[in-house]
């Protein structure tokens, strides 16, 4: 079998929303909203402020929870509790505030609760050595064991990235 076969085909439709709605009380954050996630492919959403693109994507990572509508996933009708239950099947977000902890360095903000372990502790070598990789893979010159509070905002945000990418994110 081929590895494309394994994968899936380039522009399959891996996410959709489908008659999406969301209300806190009377307001109506989103309304019967369709919106495709094709394999391979980058995926652009815009609008004016207060139009539900933020919504959107907090209920397709399991942020917020629909008021009506479906959620798919590879073919499949899912609903995502919490965030780490969408992360668990690949699907992270970046959120515009970021939310890493500026007094830890690079390394502890990426493996922050998902620490790797051995029978003596934390591994914080090969913790280091894999920031190093995604780093790389994102072609950053940034240091690992740099705290992030001494980094540019951009570079913040290439960690958040990174951070998103180290759990194996199919979605990002």
């Amino acid at each position: 079998m081929s590895e494309v076969a394994d994968i899936g085909q380039k522009g399959e439709v891996v996410l959709a929303a489908r008659n999406v709605a969301k209300s806190y009380g009377n307001i109506h954050a989103l309304k019967g909203v369709n919106f495709d996630i094709r394999r391979g492919e980058v995926t652009t959403l815009f609008g004016e402020n207060g139009a539900g693109k933020s919504t959107l994507m907090k209920i397709l990572s399991g942020v917020v929870q629909p008021t009506s509508g479906e959620i798919i996933l590879d073919g499949e009708p899912v609903a995502f509790a919490s965030s780490s239950q969408a992360r668990d099947r690949g699907i992270s977000i970046i959120h515009q505030e970021l939310s890493l902890a500026p007094n830890m360095n690079v390394r502890d903000n990426i493996f922050m609760g998902r620490e790797i372990m051995t029978a003596t502790g934390v591994d914080f070598a090969e913790e280091e050595r894999q920031t190093r990789l995604l780093m790389e893979e994102l072609e950053e010159d940034i240091d690992p064991l740099t705290p992030v509070e001494e980094l540019r905002l951009g570079q913040q945000q290439i960690v958040e990235i990174a951070r998103a990418l180290s759990v194996n994110s199919r979605i990002l």
